[in-house]
């Protein structure tokens, strides 16, 4: 092995300083940007989900003049070949509830799911049905062509919207209309541009995830998606420099001890450069994103990437739902039922932020986690009002149910000594498998033959084998911090009743918490101290959240959930805490 390297060591180091002195340069161009580069970049306006809303709204146009034909009615709409009409938030309701259809809504469009036999990311879409998706579908599907093309193909209808059309805009505004459903917020309009109508009051959302749509649709029109050329020469340059600057310090032998630092540090930035690739906030395009974690990751750490971003969108959808949140399970390491159904017991009490229609951020310092002791803020529909009871009060005392017997502080060492540093190999692991069971089998042979490479050519791939266990495991500790304290629920509490509504903002909001940002702690932490403005705006670049902090701080206050923070290491206490008795 030595021999067959030798010849390839020069042409290694040369390789090696070279990328070191470009990312370098990108790296100074980051942190002593040239003005143009402090505003300009790649001119994300979300243009793919506008170019499908303005498919949509042909495909409505449509409906509209085939129900005007007909006479009107939903009688009779099957499949997307078929017809498509307007359907109204009655006639929806009666079709899931009494003829059983698979129908779920997602930007208005009516979806059969009963037609859509295999998603991707897991069999979870059951939940849905006789909802609204859209929340959902956008903090992951917002840039994906595929996602919304198939959203078409299974349309069987256009549910009814107040305020379609700009010329409904305008009279609405003109006549001061509210809603056809309870409880409506008549603040909440539609947002209106040069490029059309965007429809947020949907009949079948909480008036609080109107605002938050409204609130997304005006960062999209004044371009927060955008990721400047500054954020990108940053991102490139605290990624590659140390990493190949380290690389450089172990082959040429100068001290391996700082190469393996410098690599670590190189892959500890990797994982949040990644992780905001896989949320779609760097690139356009969701399949830009995806070719550029796969063999890029693949490349560097012998991992495709792309697989445990992909898991990951499913944690942001159903973020400590047992059963459902992808990061509260690692292979075998599955999360108890019965965390969802104590989760709410010992808490502090939220009486005092009750009183107040607009609760002020909360501290951790007390309580790990926070119940949802209202079922609805004023302006909810009656049917919500048994979605959002604690689980100590919708389930018997845990005096009546004995908890699962489990470690207690050994259950500390564990995650510790043995979890954190299998994050890695697991996730190599799960690549391979998922390539497998989705028939891309070059890819599984790619990943698996550059891992065995990893292991066979120790001597020139250990920084970079070592650095990636580092900094999976570095990754794992930070994003725990938000969450795992934090309130859970099972699957049925959430989604068990078409009778009970967890709005998206609840759900987001009442389940993750922050930690106190500063400069320091959010360049070590990623922006993951701003973790609430993460999980409702993902494919926002993260260096845009602290602007966000007080628009968000008000959106959560008008639901019953909480905005909570705290320090790092009150965090800490309560996740060690957890860990350490989970019931």
């Amino acid at each position: 092995m030595e021999s067959l390297a030798s010849p390839l060591h020069s042409i290694v180091l040369n390789l090696e300083l070279c990328a070191a002195i470009v990312a370098g340069v990108c790296l100074v161009l980051g942190y002593f940007p040239l003005p143009f580069m402090r505003t300009r970049g790649n001119g994300d306006r979300l243009q793919l989900l506008q170019a499908h809303r303005q498919k949509v709204a042909a495909m409505r146009e449509r409906a509209q003049k085939a129900a005007q034909r007909s006479g009107g009615g939903t009688e009779g709409v099957g499949v997307a070949s078929e017809r498509l009409q307007v359907i109204s938030k009655k006639e929806f309701e009666a079709a899931v509830r009494e003829r059983g259809a698979q129908w779920c809504v997602v930007e208005h469009v009516v979806v059969d799911l009963e037609r859509f036999k295999h998603h991707p990311g897991g069999q979870f879409l059951s939940n849905f049905i006789g909802r609204d998706a859209t929340p959902w579908f956008l903090i992951a599907h917002s840039k994906s062509e595929k996602a919304m093309r198939m959203v078409r193909a299974l349309a069987v209808g256009v549910l009814s919207c107040e305020c379609f059309g700009r010329a409904a805009v305008e009279a609405e505004a003109r006549a001061g209309a509210g809603g056809d459903r309870e409880g409506t917020n008549d603040s909440v309009a539609c947002v209106t541009s040069g490029e059309g109508v965007a429809c947020v009051r949907s009949p079948l959302l909480h008036t609080e995830d109107w605002s938050y749509l409204a609130l997304r649709e005006e960062l999209r029109e004044g371009g927060a998606f955008e990721n400047t050329y500054q954020w990108m020469c940053v991102d490139i340059g605290e990624v590659y420099f140390p990493t190949a600057l380290g690389l450089y310090l172990c082959h040429a032998h100068v001290s391996a001890w700082a190469g393996v630092a410098l690599v670590s540090l190189g892959a500890i930035r990797q994982g949040m450069f990644f992780h905001d690739i896989g949320h779609f906030s760097v690139f356009t395009s969701a399949a830009t994103a995806q070719r550029f974690n796969r063999w890029f990751s693949l490349m560097l750490w012998a991992l495709d990437f792309h697989k445990p971003t992909a898991i990951h969108q499913i944690h942001h959808a159903f973020v400590n739902i047992v059963g459902l949140d992808t990061a509260l399970e690692m292979g075998p390491i599955k999360t108890h039922p019965a965390m969802g159904l104590d989760g709410a017991e010992g808490h502090a009490s939220d009486s005092e932020d009750e009183a107040s229609p607009h609760p002020s951020p909360r501290s951790c310092a007390s309580s790990s986690s926070w119940s949802s002791s209202s079922s609805s803020s004023s302006s909810s529909s009656s049917s919500s009002s048994t979605a959002l009871t604690t689980p100590s009060t919708a389930s018997p005392s845990s005096g009546s149910r004995p908890h699962p017997t489990h470690m207690g502080v050994l259950q500390n060492v564990l995650f510790y000594a043995v979890l954190i540093w299998l994050v890695w190999p697991y996730y190599v692991y799960e690549a391979v498998v998922g390539s497998a069971a989705s028939g891309e089998y070059l890819l599984m042979s790619a990943v698996a033959v550059r891992f065995a490479a990893s292991l066979y050519l120790w001597q020139w791939t250990y920084p970079l084998c070592i650095g990636a266990v580092l900094g999976f495991a570095y990754f794992a500790i930070t994003g725990s911090l938000n969450h795992f304290h934090m309130t859970m629920r099972t699957r049925d509490q959430v989604f068990g009743s078409l009778d009970n509504y967890v709005s998206f903002v609840e759900l987001q909001s009442d389940t993750v918490q922050n930690t106190h940002s500063n400069a320091l702690s959010d360049w070590l932490l990623g922006h993951f101290t701003l973790h609430i403005e993460h999980h409702l705006f993902p494919m926002l670049p993260r260096r845009r959240y602290n602007a966000l902090q007080l628009r968000v701080q008000r959106l959560v206050a008008s639901t019953s959930a909480h905005y909570a923070v705290c320090a790092q290491s009150q965090a800490i206490a309560a996740f060690n805490r957890k860990l350490q008795n989970p019931f």
